[in-house]
């Protein structure tokens, strides 16, 4: 945990080569099973966000003086972006709104992004990392095929209609597959 006045980050990623650092906000250590979990990680995910929001609420030379007492090096221009990570799941819809303007990590999407961020060869850098998150995140998306339909539900006799996440539950079991291989160590040479 690196302090700052007001909140703590719980993870920093920098590189060497450039002052670009990726701070992260790790919530959610479990997944959540049931609604009661599931609203508790959601409660977790807003707290992480609070804590975004109030590093993000420095002045750059107070942001500048956290980053470089973890870094133990100086910097030049700050340059930060912020991020969100769960170890399955993030409990709340306002996750994926497309205005949201952080990066989102899994623990799965986080391993299938550095196996891609391996075979693609992209720079050892957080913009490498952060690119490699974000076209591992489309595909996931896109090869799921998810989409909403409405489907009715019978209750005490009665039909409901109510809408309902549908998926590709080949491509996504091809990706949970992925997701397990990606997790392995590559054999050494």
């Amino acid at each position: 945990d690196i302090k700052f006045p007001g909140g703590q980050i719980d993870l920093l990623v920098a590189s060497p080569e450039d002052d670009r650092v990726l701070l992260i906000q790790a919530k959610g250590n479990l997944p959540p099973h049931g609604p009661r979990l599931t609203r508790r990680l959601a409660d977790r995910v807003h707290e992480g966000l609070a804590q975004i929001k109030k590093f993000e609420a420095l002045t750059e030379e107070v942001q500048r003086q956290v980053i470089e007492q973890a870094l133990g090096r100086k910097i030049g221009k700050v340059v930060v972006q912020q991020a969100l990570m769960t170890r399955s799941c993030f409990g709340t819809p306002e996750v994926f709104a497309d205005s949201f303007p952080y990066i989102r990590l899994t623990a799965p999407l986080l391993s299938l992004a550095l196996e891609y961020h391996r075979d693609a060869s992209l720079p050892t850098t957080v913009a490498g990392l952060v690119n490699a998150v974000t076209v591992t995140e489309e595909k996931v998306f896109r090869e799921a095929c998810y989409h909403w339909e409405t489907g009715t539900i019978t209750v005490a006799g009665g039909s409901l209609q109510v809408p309902m996440l549908r998926w590709n539950q080949r491509s996504v079991d091809m990706l949970r597959y992925k997701c397990w291989l990606s997790s392995m160590l590559p054999p050494q040479d």
